[in-house]
C-alpha cells in the first residue's frame, strides 16, 4: 500500500512554493528540490555540502531535531533557520521536520519542508498559503485510495473523493462526522461487528502509535453490501507528544478478498474430496473386516466348537471339564465377534433403517454398560435422507457414545433426532464430568464427528463445562 505520507513527499518535491530536502540517517543531504537549489547555488558541488549554507547554530539545531525524529518517528517538529542565497540575501525559513517511514515502520530518512516567511507581505503570504492549501486538497482529493484526517477529538477535517464514495456522504456531511459514522458499519474479517474502540483511527489516537495493514469490512447500513479495505492510521503529534491529528488511509481490496474466498472455497472443496475418499475407504475397510469376521473367523470358531461337542462323547471326566470350559470360551468369542462385526457393518442400517439401527445400538450398550439411554425420534422422518447421510449420523452416534463410555463417567445418555423442511438435527447429551471446549484439545473422536458432518455441509456445536455434562449438536442441511 502506498502511504499517504509518500504522496505528500511527491507533492512537496515538485512544489515551487516550498523548500524541500531529505537527510539520510547520518544527517547528510541526499535530496534537495529545485527551489532550494536555485536559491542556494553552493549546492552545485553536491548535496552532501548542502547544510554548510546554514550557520553552525542553525545546522546543529537541524541535526538535533532530525535526531529526535529518528528516535520518535511519529513526531513532526517545527524549526526556524536562516538561509543565505548566492547574492547575499537572507531568508527566514519555517521548517517542519519529520521521519520518512519504510514498509516495516522504521525510519529510513528525514525530510524537511520549509516555507519562506520574509519574502512577501501579509496579504501576499495569505494568498500563497491559500493557493498551497488548494493545491494540497487537489492532490489529496484525486488520490486513488481513501484519505481521512481527523483532529484529536475525532472530528473530520479532510476527506477525499474515495472516502466520500465509500460512505455515500457529501463532503459537508462527512466533515461533521466523528467515529462511529451514523450510517456506516464496520466488521472484522470474521464477520463480527467491529467495536468502536477497535477502529484503527481510534487505536492510533489513543496509543499515539501507527496502526498498519488492518483489514476491515465497510458497509452502508441500509444496503448491507460490504466492501473490504486495507486500513492504515498514522497519528501526528507535536514536539510535546500531544496528538494533533490522525491520518487514516485505506485501499479497496474487495476484489482481492473475493479471489481469496474463491481460492479458500476451492481448497475446502478439495479437502472435502479427500475427506470423502478417506471416509469411503474407511467404510469399505470396515465392511471387509466385518464380513471377514462374520463369514470366516466365526465359521472357523463354530466348526471348532462343533469338534469340541463331538469330543465330549469320548472324553474322560477331567478332559470333559476342559472341553466344556473351552466350548464356553469359544461361544463367548463368537458373540463378541458378532457384536464387533455388527458395529463395523451395521446390517440394520440397510435392512431396517437408521432409527432401528440406533435402537439396536442402544440395546447392545444397555446389556454391557451401566447406562440409562433414552432415544427420542418422534419428529424424525428418515425417508427424506440419503443413505450416506444416514450412515454419517449413525457413525456420529457410535463415535460419541464411545467417547462418553471412555471419558465422561456418565450414567445417562440422551439421543434425539429431529427433521424439518430444511435440515436434520442430532443431539447427544450426557450427565458426565464435562470439559471446557475452549481449552480442551479436540481428540480424534470429536474431530471425526466434525469431519463427517462438514462433508455434508453440516455444523457441529459442542456445549459443555466442568461438571456440567456435554451436548453435541449436529445440524445438516437437507
Amino acid at each position: 500500500m502506498i502511504s499517504y505520507a509518500q504522496n505528500l513527499v511527491e507533492y512537496f518535491r515538485h512544489s515551487r512554493q516550498f523548500y524541500y530536502l531529505i537527510l539520510d540517517l547520518q544527517g547528510n543531504c541526499s535530496y534537495v528540490n529545485p527551489l532550494f537549489q536555485e536559491t542556494c547555488s553552493e549546492l552545485n558541488n553536491g548535496f552532501t555540502t548542502g547544510l554548510t549554507i546554514l550557520s553552525i547554530s542553525d545546522r546543529n539545531k537541524l541535526l538535533a531535531t532530525a535526531k529526535k525524529c529518528l528516535e520518535n518517528p511519529s513526531l513532526i517538529i517545527p524549526l526556524e533557520t536562516t538561509l543565505k542565497s548566492a547574492d547575499g540575501n537572507c531568508f527566514l525559513i519555517q521548517w517542519e521536520i519529520s521521519a520518512i517511514i519504510d514498509r516495516e515502520g522504521k525510519p529510513e530518512n528525514i525530510h524537511a519542508i520549509g516555507v519562506d516567511k520574509n519574502t512577501t507581505n501579509g496579504g501576499q503570504s495569505e494568498n500563497i498559503v491559500q493557493k498551497n492549501k488548494e493545491g494540497f486538497r487537489h492532490v489529496v482529493s484525486n488520490l486513488k485510495f481513501g484519505v481521512v484526517i481527523r483532529d484529536s477529538n475525532g472530528k473530520a477535517l479532510l476527506c477525499n473523493k474515495t472516502a466520500l464514495n465509500l460512505t455515500g456522504l457529501s463532503e459537508e456531511e462527512f466533515l461533521k462526522t466523528t467515529l462511529p459514522i451514523k450510517n456506516v458499519g464496520f466488521v472484522k474479517e470474521d464477520g463480527i461487528a467491529l467495536p468502536h474502540h477497535q477502529h484503527p483511527t481510534n487505536i492510533a489516537a489513543q496509543t499515539k502509535t501507527p496502526v498498519r495493514d488492518v483489514v476491515l469490512g465497510v458497509y452502508k447500513k441500509k444496503r448491507k453490501d460490504c466492501r473490504w479495505m486495507l486500513v492504515n492510521a498514522e497519528p501526528i503529534v507535536n514536539n510535546k507528544g500531544e496528538l494533533l491529528h490522525v491520518i487514516t488511509t485505506f485501499v479497496d481490496i474487495t476484489e482481492r478478498k473475493k479471489l481469496e474466498q474463491k481460492l479458500i472455497g476451492g481448497e475446502i472443496n478439495k479437502q472435502k474430496i479427500i475427506t470423502r475418499a478417506t471416509i469411503e475407504g474407511q467404510e469399505k475397510e470396515r465392511k471387509e473386516i466385518g464380513r471377514e469376521l462374520h463369514d470366516n473367523i466365526n465359521q472357523i470358531l463354530t466348526t471348532t466348537q462343533l469338534y469340541l461337542e463331538i469330543a465330549k462323547g469320548t472324553a474322560d471326566v477331567k478332559t470333559l471339564e476342559m472341553i466344556q470350559l473351552s466350548s464356553k470360551s469359544i461361544a463367548h468369542v463368537i458373540e463378541e465377534i458378532r457384536k464387533l462385526s455388527r458395529s463395523l457393518t451395521p446390517p440394520a442400517l440397510g435392512d431396517l433403517g437408521l432409527v432401528e439401527s440406533v435402537k439396536d445400538l442402544c440395546e447392545s450398550i444397555k446389556t454391557t454398560q451401566v447406562f440409562t439411554i433414552r432415544f427420542y425420534h418422534k419428529n424424525f422422518d428418515e425417508s427424506i435422507l440419503h443413505e450416506n447421510v444416514k450412515l454419517m449420523l449413525f457413525r456420529i452416534v457410535q463415535e460419541q457414545i464411545n467417547n462418553i463410555i471412555r471419558y465422561a463417567n456418565a450414567t445417562t445418555i440422551l439421543i434425539r433426532f429431529i427433521t424439518d423442511r430444511d435440515q436434520v438435527m442430532l443431539v447427544i447429551s450426557d450427565n458426565g464430568k464435562g470439559f471446557d471446549p475452549l481449552t480442551t484439545k479436540k481428540g480424534l473422536g470429536l474431530n471425526n464427528i466434525i469431519n463427517r458432518a462438514e462433508l455434508f455441509n453440516g455444523k457441529v456445536e459442542i456445549k459443555s463445562g466442568p461438571e456440567q455434562g456435554c451436548s453435541i449438536i449436529v445440524i445438516v442441511p437437507i
